[in-house]
């Protein structure tokens, strides 16, 4: 009876020179320089964005603004502002980059940068423990040039961190997971310990590891193996409980966030059998998007919105015809490989269906490794098998290639293309290049953090009006303006208003998604009574917006704006 994992069985072995395919034996001795071009390739992509330096999204900010004038402590003790999480050991090393070289953008990314150049570096013996030569250089080149990876890799956020634990976690099995020394597992186990404290979905990976490696010793009836990984998985085990009990559960998610990824993504799995199978359906597919960064960029199939040739022109279907071909002949050979790879996957699935994590984009990053190599094994096997007898094979190849290298070519070329691009800092800094003594600056309520991250990090000329934030307790347009009546007194008296705001979102943190009903119909637009407003009072001399960030600067009538004065 062939046990559950087959853990003695190699993953492959190499062909002898007498039965290598041909054609995989003339290529084979340009796998190591071309290792090392798709290598130079995502280094040099990523170091190119950072240095284009663009500006903070808007999840950014709302992250960031929290190392500006907060310690060590304060972090690790304190709710963070926006209603903000993120692994402490995260939270302190991007504090102690704001320390060294200052809380500019280019210092707050930089952890994320130096994260995601070494999650290349360490892909390579990951890689070489599942992979042949040429698959190796599959799985290097998927990271190397996927889009959704190079944003993370430019993100001042957690999640190209997470990505990189991910793959020291499994470096660290297979360095250590051979070593029968009680010294060898207890390095295991402290380093997969420290790794909880950079990484929270790590734990899914460790855990998925322990499961498997446990079932395989069990089945086995490898008592001593047992025992030996008692301590490495305690470890991992305790430290993620120590991170629990002093970190995680003091700030716990907030019941409007949970709320929307369930109305907007549908993050989270259903139980029912009639709707779990077309969900399951749908984020597998999507997982071509995010994590690995496969698909051609929306502005380049919008052509084909409404077609049912968009999902042909797509490719989602062959890159997840190879990735799941690929862990299905990984399955065949090597199941304990297999199940360190895929138990991650089924246990983030059980917590999103348990409601405590939402399947969404970000929240996926960390799968990537995995995902990339079974997709490479899929591929690996391709080349190997079909390259002699199918011509057409290198073709096939290109065009699994094609969009991703053909992204990152366009998002080098046109950084605007680049995925979440904001101008916040554009527009908050153009009203303070221009802004003169005696100007007012009235800040509408989705621009504040906006003003609090640049002012703490850069220093800004002005002290704005902040705007407040009265569409909760607003019925409609008129009593919204009502409301609105005390920010505009403060104005009064001034010769010159700057108006700065987002004409797109309508959300602040905190807030229930589309509510209150009446302030998100497609016919209200918040900012355009305000505008409005200025136009009665005054006359429009300047006026900057790119993307949905907007500075307008009213010269205002020697009467200036009064209390009482309607739209």
């Amino acid at each position: 009876m062939p046990l559950l994992f087959n853990s003695t069985a190699p993953t492959q072995v190499a062909p002898t020179r007498a039965s290598r395919p041909r054609s995989a034996a003339a290529l084979l001795p340009y796998s190591g320089p071309a290792l090392i071009a798709v290598l130079s390739l995502g280094m040099l992509v990523r170091v190119f964005h950072f240095a284009y330096d663009r500006s903070f999204f808007i999840d950014e900010i709302y992250l960031n603004v929290n190392f500006v004038g907060r310690s060590f402590w304060q972090l690790a003790t304190e709710p963070l502002l926006y209603e903000q999480k993120a692994p402490l050991g995260y939270l302190w090393t991007v504090k102690l980059f704001a320390v060294l070289f200052g809380p500019g953008q280019q210092a707050l990314r930089l952890f994320s940068l130096l994260s995601s150049l070494a999650a290349l570096l360490v892909l390579v013996p990951v890689a070489r423990h599942f992979l042949r030569p040429w698959g190796v250089v599959a799985a290097v080149a998927l990271l190397a040039a996927s889009d959704s990876c190079i944003y993370h890799a430019l993100e001042a956020k957690q999640y190209a961190v997470e990505l990189l634990a991910t793959l020291l976690a499994l470096w660290l099995y297979i360095r250590y997971q051979p070593v029968p020394s009680r010294r060898g597992q207890l390095q295991w186990g402290l380093f997969g310990a420290l790794l909880v404290w950079f990484s929270f979905p790590v734990i899914f990976v460790l855990a998925g590891m322990a499961v498997a490696l446990g079932c395989a010793a069990l089945l086995r009836r490898d008592w001593p193996q047992v025992r030996a990984y008692v301590l490495p998985f305690s470890c991992w085990l305790l430290s993620f409980g120590l991170q629990y009990a002093l970190y995680i559960s003091k700030f716990p998610q907030s019941a409007w966030l949970m709320d929307f990824f369930d109305q907007q993504y549908d993050a989270f799995m259903p139980w029912s059998p009639t709707a779990l199978l077309p969900w399951l359906a749908h984020k597998t597919y999507m997982l071509t998007q995010h994590p690995l960064g496969l698909m051609p960029h929306k502005e380049d199939s919008e052509f084909l919105l409404f077609s049912p040739w968009r999902y042909v022109v797509k490719l989602g279907w062959l890159h997840l015809g190879f990735l799941l071909a690929g862990a299905a002949l990984l399955l065949r050979a090597n199941r304990l490989k297999f199940f360190v790879l895929t138990l991650p996957i089924a246990l983030m699935l059980v917590a999103s269906g348990l409601g405590v994590y939402p399947v969404f984009e970000r929240f996926t990053q960390f799968l990537a490794p995995a995902l990339m190599l079974m997709a490479a094994y899929g591929l690996d096997r391709f080349l190997y098998a079909f390259t002699p007898r199918f011509r057409a094979a290198p073709l096939v190849l290109l065009v699994f290639f094609a969009p991703p290298f053909y992204n990152t070519a366009a998002q080098a070329l046109n950084p605007a293309r680049f995925k979440n691009r904001e101008y916040n800092r554009e527009v908050i800094m153009y009203a303070n290049a221009h802004y003169q003594p005696g100007d007012v600056v009235y800040l509408f309520w989705n621009m504040r953090h906006v003003y609090e991250y640049y002012q703490g990090a850069y220093g800004l000329r002005f002290t704005p009006v902040k705007g407040s934030n009265v569409k909760n307790e607003s019925r409609n347009a008129a009593e919204f303006m009502q409301k609105l009546q005390p920010d505009l007194t403060r104005l009064q008296g001034a010769r010159r208003v700057w108006f700065v705001y987002d004409f797109v979102n309508r959300d602040p943190i905190g807030d229930y998604a589309n509510q209150p009903a009446w302030y998100h119909e497609d016919a209200f637009k918040p900012t355009q009574p305000l505008e409005a407003y200025f136009a009665q009072h005054g006359r429009r001399t300047d006026f900057f917006q790119l993307g949905p960030h907007t500075a307008s600067l009213y010269e205002m009538r020697r009467s200036g704006p009064s209390a009482g004065s309607k739209p």
